[in-house]
């Protein structure tokens, strides 16, 4: 095309063909739309229609994460929920998540995807765990009152 061949003049240093006509390049501009032209081609290639994905938001960088709202200490008199009842949280993973300050079921049963991306983001080896094993579905039971069977916690079906 004539814009083509400018741009390979222009980069070897001559002068464009006197003969490439003026009037088709601004009519072949008005037909792309305006976005695609101030894009590079890495955004170009980006914004090209995706089938859609199974993999939740949080996991592809979509949502910016967020910090939750987090405690210095527990609630009620220092005395934090039971987060091993939560399935997958044992010991270690209790102490963790009382540094960074989450003590209650209700704290994560709040979670938002951008609260998700937080913690999975301060969490090396968490992504996607929170949901793939539920733990705000956990936790919104577990904040009722209402106790797993076992004592590590109820194993998340589906």
């Amino acid at each position: 095309t004539a814009a083509s061949q400018a741009k390979a003049a222009a980069a070897s240093g001559a002068s464009a063909p006197a003969a490439t006509p003026a009037a088709p390049a601004p009519a072949a501009a008005a037909s792309a739309p305006a976005p695609a032209q101030a894009r590079g081609p890495a955004e170009a290639t980006s914004a090209a229609p995706q089938a859609p994905s199974s993999v939740p938001a949080a996991e592809t960088g979509e949502v910016k994460p967020s910090k939750p709202a987090l405690l210095t200490a527990a609630r009620d008199g220092g005395k934090g929920d039971d987060l091993g009842l939560i399935w997958g949280v044992g010991d270690k993973l209790h102490e963790k998540l009382n540094a960074m300050g989450i003590w209650h079921f209700d704290q994560i049963a709040a979670w938002t995807p951008a609260e998700v991306a937080w913690f999975e983001a301060e969490m090396q080896g968490f992504k996607g765990r929170i949901e793939r094993d539920k733990w705000i579905e956990q936790c919104k039971k577990l904040s009722t009152g209402w106790r797993p069977d076992h004592a590590a916690g109820e194993r998340p079906k589906g």
